[in-house]
């Protein structure tokens, strides 16, 4: 299958298929000539898209955008469309390291507090020695001052071929979308809190709860003050949308 083959899933773009996929959209993307941008879909990037009009578009434009969430999952099979693969950044980052040691791709780590990018990158170096690490800068900084001048100069001089933006959804999201034409090249990822997970600030689910798909679990008991009331509104509003969508197809 072709990387660039797209479906609409709830009125956005999604890419069927899995890594072997993914890492070839990554491969054209880092060759080419242009920055790009390579998104994910969830359930909370489905919710921030009805609510946040402009990030309609800013899925509409990536190059690539890939399924991260069991909830997409099971919607699609609800909705009797083709199922992607979840692949969740949290753990692939591991796999896109290697892949970046192997290419000699660059890899530029921005977000999380203080120290959180650097304690990412060492753990990533740890695992591979090899990976060129483009540079590090945390997520607290003024994004329309001259602190954001000063970070998007950092990114440009480190000549990385690819920058994971974790400053969480959708402030990741507009700072790509603002900044990205101040690049020639490179791909932007948008990262969540994947360099928290890296540094080792937040645990890993059990495989067993993996291998159940109740990582999304894991995670509001991890940070039930961040996440409980933000699935308590958002699975509700997603289950009644699929349920329509349903309906309509009937």
């Amino acid at each position: 299958m072709s990387y660039s083959k797209k479906n609409r899933f709830l009125g956005l773009p999604l890419m069927q298929g899995g890594i072997s996929d993914l890492h070839a959209a990554l491969s054209k993307a880092v060759n080419a000539e242009k920055p790009s941008v390579i998104a994910h879909l969830n359930l909370h990037a489905l919710y921030l898209s009805r609510k946040h009009a402009w990030l309609q578009p800013f899925f509409n434009q990536a190059d690539f955008v890939y399924c991260d969430g069991e909830a997409v999952r099971w919607a699609a099979k609800s909705l009797d469309l083709e199922v992607p693969e979840k692949i969740g950044l949290t753990r692939w980052i591991w796999t896109l390291a290697g892949l970046c040691e192997r290419e000699h791709w660059r890899i530029f780590l921005l977000g999380g507090a203080e120290g959180i990018a650097q304690a990412a990158a060492q753990k990533l170096k740890d695992a591979y020695p090899g990976l060129e690490i483009a540079g590090t800068h945390h997520g607290y900084f003024d994004r329309s001052g001259d602190s954001n001048f000063k970070a998007v100069e950092l990114i440009q001089k480190s000549r990385a071929d690819i920058v994971i933006v974790s400053l969480g959804m959708p402030a990741q999201e507009a700072w790509i979308r603002d900044n990205l034409r101040s690049f020639s090249k490179g791909v932007f990822f948008p990262g969540g809190g994947v360099l928290d997970y890296v540094a080792g600030r937040l645990g890993k689910a059990p495989p067993w709860m993996i291998d159940w798909h109740l990582e999304w679990l894991f995670r509001i008991y991890q940070e039930p003050e961040r996440l409980l009331r933000r699935y308590l509104i958002e699975i509700p509003w997603f289950f009644f949308t699929v349920l329509r969508e349903k309906l309509r197809s009937l």
